[in-house]
């Protein structure tokens, strides 16, 4: 019954949500690999019954690019599911052409290239090129085994005027170039090795020509790194007989995938109060790519921003929607800072009163809306309408659903990946969380919660003295710790541990071998050594770089992630401090008990945990492995007026679920949502688990962990089969609702 009533939504309310299992195909997702089968998840009459196959809307046949031709039929099929994500294939019609966008409009114009002081912007470049499609086409023998850039008849992937050192290496690291370092015989892995690094040159090589000759350079590419100044480096680089610089080469080596699609920043003035009588601005931050978008009246993919800056290294969150959801939708792909973080500052100093989820909502909305004129598909006045997904994973995940709720005739489908919806309408266990992250660590080692009560109860439990001393804690303290004493030094101290495995937690995927499962083991062999298992604990997995981390932790919501993890320090000493966030008053222990982060990024996330988004979690170190910490509403308060003063500090945590009712979603008339939810993360327990009607859907992921459908990187034969079958399964959903708005 499940298979058939569970799997699309059309469950009756309540009931569980399918969930994708470690391995198989389950009956409910069997149509995904023979799509031309009406799925099987849709019940005789059950008023979502579909009795024909989606059509693949690669360009929309309704509103194809303007002056274009209608796209070829094979473009307009679902493409075969196979085991991993289609692979993007779109390429326009013959001859068409892209129509430039109108004119900025005062008050939501485009601020891209604008500086400062707010002068005009300049043309956008656009490197489109008619040329590009024919001259690409030559440089396929380059590539290793005739392989062609999927790009080659489009703007590459995240790019405008990117350097083409910096996209071969991103296309390159996303392809899966690397050396083996799993076999024995030294021999072999050098063969192994020349042959990736044989591979990356000439796939390099390969990428570099299309980028030139896309660009216009009839010989090829590599005057483009010698060329003199350019804002992002200027590596030296070798005569092409040379081979290629060293560390192009191992940054090639070493990274099996992408961490998301470095790109351009663009900005747009957007309204610093939206509910206010005022009528100031400020430049919002966001970034685009347009190579798959199918002209007015193709959908618009937006990614939304969360709790930490998004830089230009990082640019767009997520290869799956940028180079797989959004050449099979047809789509545009945004993603638009959110307020208060990173470049996006509504006003300068502390003053953090609009920094709320009604502004940023707001914001987002007038984006969008503004998005849509510029782009002629604002469906007014004749024009067609451009529909509209909203994408996030953890905090972004609310958001996106929250947009869908709030702002249903702005947004058509929110797409919400590990949502925290029922920990913002306070209807969690409060030991729910640390419980789900301690059983996720006992099932990547046995006895990992032993060991970690063992540990920190022969450590946390001496004199203030012998915890600096055995632990190796650099001299001074942070002020409150030097003032406080033992027992607050060890609250603290297991405040990092804790929200250190939460954050390993959140990473835990692709299983078995990640960073989790090797901080268990380490703490297991060394139980028997408590100071030196703590120690090695704090300086190996507390502080470590986004690179060392990548491997496990690349579905961690990237902006937190930046910021629970430092670069490494050389020091010999543990140093507490840069455990802070910015600002006044600042502790380790804040308003989001499984880390806010530091810097200012973690000051605004403390903020607005202080306010509308209170995370009641605690633990008992009986269901979890943490010493036992009660959580209260009155501690929250004394924290949050310290930290922000008594007016703005001020803990609201059922203001938002009354006021818009996303506790009782399937009362509100709420509709095409997705959740999806990885099944190790602790923030699953907050999530929405059962579908609650017909088009509110639940996915569950049995071993994925924070949004690992939403990764940092591009989907690969790395991802298990739940992962695989839950982006299929999306992709479907997507297509399927969006046929329906049309």
């Amino acid at each position: 019954r499940r298979a058939r009533a569970g799997a699309h939504g059309h469950a009756r309310r309540g009931e569980a949500a399918p969930e994708v299992p470690r391995a198989g195909l389950p009956n409910a997702l069997a149509h995904l690999r023979a799509p031309r089968q009406p799925p099987a998840g849709f019940p005789p009459g059950g008023g979502g019954e579909v009795r024909r196959r989606i059509p693949f809307r690669g360009v929309r046949e309704h509103h194809r690019p303007r002056g274009g031709q209608p796209p070829p039929p094979e473009a307009r099929q679902l493409p075969p599911a196979a085991r991993r994500p289609p692979e993007p294939h779109l390429v326009p019609a013959a001859g068409a052409r892209r129509r430039p966008p109108p004119a900025v409009q005062p008050g939501g114009r485009d601020e891209r290239h604008a500086d400062a002081a707010g002068h005009a912007p300049r043309p956008l470049p656009r490197p489109h090129d008619e040329r590009q499609g024919p001259a690409a086409r030559q440089c396929a023998p380059a590539l290793s085994g005739g392989v062609r850039d999927p790009h080659e008849d489009l703007e590459p992937a995240g790019h405008r005027g990117e350097h083409a050192l910096q996209y071969a290496e991103s296309r390159a690291g996303r392809a899966g170039v690397r050396a083996r370092v799993d076999i024995e015989d030294p021999q072999a892995q050098q063969r192994e090795a020349e042959d990736a690094v044989r591979s990356a040159e000439s796939l390099v090589a390969g990428l570099l020509c299309q980028h030139g000759r896309r660009h216009g350079d009839p010989i090829d590419a590599l005057h483009l790194l010698e060329a003199g100044p350019h804002p992002v480096r200027q590596p030296k680089v070798p005569d092409r007989r040379g081979g290629w610089p060293q560390h192009l080469l191992l940054h090639l080596l070493l990274l099996p995938h992408s961490a998301a699609i470095p790109s351009d920043p663009l900005y747009f003035r957007n309204r610093v109060d939206h509910f206010g009588a005022g009528t100031g601005t400020y430049q919002q931050r966001y970034y685009a790519n347009e190579s798959a978008f199918g002209g007015a009246g193709s959908p618009f993919l937006v990614i939304l921003g969360g709790e930490g800056a998004i830089p230009p290294s990082t640019g767009l969150f997520y290869p799956f929607v940028v180079d797989v959801l959004a050449p099979q939708l047809g789509a545009m792909v945004l993603e638009p800072e959110h307020r208060f973080y990173g470049e996006s500052q509504p006003v300068e100093g502390g003053d953090r009163s609009l920094l709320t989820p009604q502004q940023a909502l707001a914001d987002t909305a007038f984006f969008i809306s503004s998005m849509r004129k510029r782009y002629n598909c604002s469906g007014e006045a004749g024009e067609p309408r451009c529909p509209v997904v909203t994408i996030g994973g953890s905090y972004p995940g609310w958001l996106s659903a929250m947009m869908r709720l709030r702002y249903p005739n702005v947004v058509d489908i929110g797409y919400a990946a590990s949502a925290p919806m029922k920990f913002y309408a306070q209807q969690v266990d409060q030991y729910a969380y640390y419980q789900r992250v301690s059983q996720s660590a006992e099932n990547a080692v046995a006895g990992c919660n032993d060991a970690v009560r063992t540990v920190l109860a022969e450590t946390l439990t001496k004199s203030k003295e012998e915890m600096i001393e055995g632990l190796g804690l650099c001299m001074p303290l942070p002020s409150y710790l030097e003032e406080g004493d033992n027992h607050l030094l060890a609250e603290e101290l297991a405040m990092v541990v804790q929200y250190s495995f939460a954050g390993l937690n959140m990473g835990n995927y692709p299983p078995p071998d990640t960073l989790l499962k090797q901080a268990c083991e380490s703490l297991v062999a060394s139980v028997s050594t408590p100071w030196d298992a703590l120690r090695s604990f704090l300086k190996g997995y507390s502080i470590s770089t986004l690179g060392q981390l990548h491997q496990s932790t690349a579905n961690l919501s990237h902006e937190k992630l930046t910021d629970l993890t430092n670069t490494e320090s050389d020091e010999s000493c543990y140093n507490l401090t840069s455990q802070l966030p910015s600002g006044p008053n600042a502790t380790i222990s804040s308003g989001d008990w499984s880390g806010v982060g530091t810097g200012e990024n973690g000051e605004s996330w403390d903020y607005e945990t202080c306010t509308f988004l209170v995370e009641a979690i605690r633990t008992n170190n009986v269901t979890d492995m943490f010493p036992p910490r009660p959580w209260s509403l009155e501690w929250m308060q004394a924290h949050c007026s310290s930290r922000f003063g008594p007016d703005q500090g001020v803990p609201r945590p059922r203001v938002l679920a009354d006021l818009w009712g996303f506790d009782r979603l399937e009362d509100t008339g709420a509709s095409r949502i997705i959740f999806t939810n990885g099944m190790t993360d602790g923030w699953s327990v907050g999530g929405i688990t059962s579908n609650l009607s017909d088009t509110l859907v639940a996915i569950n992921i049995a071993d994925g962990a924070h949004h690992s459908d939403l990764s940092h990187t591009m989907p690969s034969d790395a991802d298990t089969e739940a992962v695989k079958q839950a982006r299929e399964y999306v992709s479907f959903i997507l297509q399927k609702w969006l046929k329906e708005i049309d």
